[in-house]
């Protein structure tokens, strides 16, 4: 069984949302079950981080303030949890065909 591997990422001196849109697209880069800590020293990243990753399907096994920083310990996690099957940016049948029309009016049904 090959080990996790655990990264670290410094966010410090960022600030919402940088932290999590640093932290997210580092994830992208690890596999399920290994770990990236993220120091940083924005006060949002306590309450970010926790709902980001519940969001994305990752676990926060620690969070705490260290020496005026703030680290965070994320597992990564499997799949997004949420709605299955949505796509960034509304792809092809995430709008359910909103918007598809724009510009195409049908004429109205008169006198069935």
């Amino acid at each position: 069984m090959p080990t996790a591997t655990i990264r670290h990422l410094d966010v410090t001196g960022t600030f919402c949302p940088l932290p999590i849109l640093l932290a997210a697209r580092e994830m992208l880069r690890l596999t399920a079950g290994d770990r990236l800590e993220v120091v940083g020293d924005d006060p949002g990243i306590l309450e970010d981080m926790p709902v980001w990753c519940q969001r994305a399907g990752h676990r926060l096994v620690e969070i705490s303030e260290q020496q005026g920083k703030i680290v965070s310990v994320i597992e990564k996690g499997g799949a997004p949890l949420g709605t299955p099957g949505r796509r960034r940016g509304g792809g092809a049948g995430g709008a359910g065909g909103v918007g598809r029309t724009r510009g195409k009016r049908r004429p109205a049904k008169r006198g069935i």
